[in-house]
């Protein structure tokens, strides 16, 4: 009795090892998922793109803008971080548009990146796409975080979706008080749909008749 009363002990102590094991397992696994879910989203966002078939079939609803999206910091384990700059092709050495994307896992495992702006002069690093290894020179503490502005994603088949949530995200460009921006993102292309909304949510600026298409294209030399 005494020795199947030990096996027995044995055999519970085995059962609950091998439920902690798998558990630890089965964590591991979905972290490494994710992880690699970062990666990939990393590579949609990768490259250049262009809105040109977009604003030729609807010329009165978007214009031809070209956007262009590059790695930075490959060496930190923080990241994936991404410069973006996005101008209109009729003059694309003088982007509108500049941020730094710091991928990453936000909360309930969502994929998330935040949205930082440049230090001084954005313009000044317009074209660094080309050489960004000349951001080796800026650190990620000189960025000015966009608090309310992070833009959260979902894997959904082959594409990721989401946006920004609530109307925490400020805007000054014309009337407005905020912004919002929602995303697809697929292999080829990027669907981007970014809205500015005065005090009584109307829309202030932005696309009104859904979101950009941005095609993939080479990257220019």
């Amino acid at each position: 009795m005494r020795n199947t009363k030990r096996i027995g002990i044995g055999l519970a102590a085995i059962g609950a090892a091998s439920l902690v094991f798998g558990c630890a397992s089965a964590e591991k696994e979905a972290k490494e998922f994710r992880i690699a879910e970062v990666d990939r989203l990393a590579t949609y966002l990768t490259g250049a793109f262009s809105s040109e078939a977009q604003a030729a079939a609807l010329p009165e609803d978007y214009f031809d803008i070209r956007l262009v999206c590059v790695p930075i910091w490959t060496e930190r384990e923080d990241g994936p971080w991404l410069y973006i700059e996005q101008a209109a092709a009729s003059d694309t050495s003088r982007p509108y548009r500049q941020r730094v994307y710091q991928l990453g896992i936000g909360a309930d495992d969502v994929l998330r990146s935040r949205v930082y702006t440049l230090p001084g002069d954005a313009l000044a690093y317009a074209g660094w796409w080309r050489t960004p290894e000349r951001f080796d020179d800026l650190l990620p503490d000189q960025l000015f975080l966009r608090e309310g502005c992070t833009v959260y994603l979902t894997p959904e088949a082959d594409a990721f979706v989401g946006g920004t949530i609530g109307s925490d995200c400020t805007s000054n460009l014309g009337d407005a008080s905020y912004a919002t921006s929602e995303m697809t993102l697929l292999p080829h292309a990027l669907v981007t749909w970014d809205r500015g909304w005065r005090d009584d949510d109307t829309q202030a600026w932005g696309a009104t008749e859904g979101g950009y298409v941005i095609d993939r294209i080479p990257l220019p030399e």
